[in-house]
C-alpha cells in the first residue's frame, strides 16, 4: 500500500498550521478510499515536544501512522533555483516516494534547488511553494504540484492571489518567496529575480 506523509512545524512546542494538514490528509485518504484508523490530534498530544527550540516533525501514513520522527529544524539554503521544465509530473498528495522529484532535482547544477515547469507553466520548488512578488501584489501559481498547508493559509488570508504563470513572466516580477510549513513566510527575505537560472 502506498503511504503520504505531513511534515509540521513545532514551535514554542506546538503543532503550526494544523488545521490544514488535517484537511489535507483528509482529502488524501478520500480520494485513495482510505477510512484512518488514527486520530492525528490525540497522537501529538503524546509526544513531549522542546518547548524552546523549532521542531520538525515528520508523519508517515496510510490507515494508521507508520513512523514519525521529531527533529530540530535547519533551514537548508535557498537563494537560487535552476528552472527545469518537464512535460508530465504528478504529485496531487505528499507521497512518501519522491523519487520523480529527486531525480528532477538532481538537475539544479550549481543552484540551491530547482524550480519546475510543466509545459511552460510553472509550479513549485522541489520542497516548498513560490511565491512572486509584482509590485505591491504578490502572487503563487495557480497550477502548483501540490499546494502546501501555508500557502492554502495564505491564500485564505487574502494575502496571497493565484494565477496562471509562465516561465516567460518570471522576468516581470521583483522577487521570489519560498514558503512552505517549515520556512515559513516572510516577504522580507525576497531573493532577485535574478537569482532564477533559465534553462
Amino acid at each position: 500500500m502506498s503511504h503520504w506523509f505531513e511534515t509540521l512545524k513545532i514551535d514554542c512546542g506546538e503543532p503550526q498550521n494544523l488545521k490544514w494538514h488535517l484537511l489535507r490528509i483528509k482529502a488524501t485518504l478520500s480520494y485513495h478510499n482510505i477510512k484512518p484508523e488514527f486520530d492525528l490530534c490525540k497522537f501529538l498530544k503524546t509526544i513531549e515536544f522542546d518547548k524552546d527550540n523549532v521542531q520538525r516533525c515528520r508523519i508517515d501514513y496510510n490507515i494508521n501512522i507508520i513512523n514519525c520522527s521529531v527533529l530540530p529544524y535547519v533551514p537548508l539554503p535557498l537563494r537560487s533555483l535552476q528552472i527545469i521544465e518537464t512535460n508530465t509530473l504528478e504529485y496531487s498528495y505528499k507521497y512518501a516516494n519522491r523519487s520523480n522529484l529527486d531525480n528532477l532535482r538532481l538537475k539544479k547544477k550549481s543552484c540551491d534547488d530547482i524550480l519546475i515547469a510543466i509545459n511552460r507553466r510553472i509550479t513549485d520548488i522541489s520542497y516548498a511553494n513560490i511565491v512572486f512578488q509584482y509590485g505591491n501584489k504578490l502572487i503563487s501559481p495557480v497550477t502548483p504540484l501540490l499546494r502546501g498547508t501555508l500557502l492554502s493559509l495564505l491564500v485564505e488570508r487574502g494575502q496571497v492571489h493565484l494565477q496562471e504563470i509562465f516561465i516567460s513572466d518570471i522576468k516581470h516580477f521583483n522577487g521570489w518567496i519560498p514558503v512552505n510549513a517549515l520556512l515559513g513566510f516572510s516577504p522580507e527575505t525576497i531573493r532577485p529575480v535574478n537569482s532564477i537560472c533559465f534553462p
